[in-house]
């Protein structure tokens, strides 16, 4: 398993833009994707606005 922390403008995204859950029409959503706001394997997830790429960081935490 991989961990990835994500710095958005040095803050945590805690309180992300708009999050909701996902539709499945999204860019990267795959044959896995079932409706309700789980992943096929049974954790929570949900999208967000998109953030511009000079607005975050990400690093390998685990």
């Amino acid at each position: 398993m991989k961990i990835i922390l994500i710095l958005v403008n040095g803050n945590d995204i805690s309180e992300p833009s708009n999050a909701r859950i996902p539709s499945g029409n999204e860019g990267g959503a795959n044959d896995f994707w079932i409706p309700g706001g789980y992943s096929s394997g049974g954790l929570p997830e949900a999208v967000i606005d998109q953030i511009p790429k000079n607005n975050y960081d990400w690093s390998y935490v685990k």
